[in-house]
């Protein structure tokens, strides 16, 4: 092995530094996709939406949670 090593063996260290590398990359890829989706969601969703305006003394359906199915 010694000087006759191929170059393209890596270390087991060198693997490891490359696929973080590759991890880290893929992750920035990934965030930067789910923005665009949720900025395309929101003006999809927005489009559809309309703006109330509550005075004070309006009657309100209010609806709480419950711990029942």
């Amino acid at each position: 092995m010694g000087d006759n090593e191929d170059p393209e063996v890596k270390t087991s260290y060198q693997y490891v530094v490359d696929l973080k590398q590759r991890v880290e990359e893929t992750c920035e890829l990934a965030r930067n996709e789910q923005a665009e989706v949720q900025t395309r969601n929101q003006k999809y969703y927005n489009r559809k939406a309309r703006e109330r305006k509550l005075n004070v003394r309006d009657s309100v359906l209010l609806l709480l949670p419950t711990n029942s199915p």
